[in-house]
């Protein structure tokens, strides 16, 4: 396999999943995982991005301390 400079995008080209155009994903928080993944099915799956729905509590929700 040729690795130029780490580069991934450099040498792979993904083929498009069949039928992704009508599939959805949903995540529940927004923390690093949730959104590394959804921009892995942007990029590699080639998944619209209107078909990727985050979920987070309301931020302006209060806490009792």
């Amino acid at each position: 396999m040729y690795y130029s400079s780490g580069n991934y995008e450099a040498f792979a080209r993904p083929q498009k999943p069949e039928g992704v155009d009508n599939k959805s994903a949903y995540f529940v928080g927004t923390g690093l995982a949730a959104l590394s993944a959804g921009c892995f099915l942007v990029r590699d799956a080639q998944m619209p991005g209107e078909n990727i729905h985050f979920f987070e509590r309301d931020p302006h929700r209060r806490r009792s301390m």
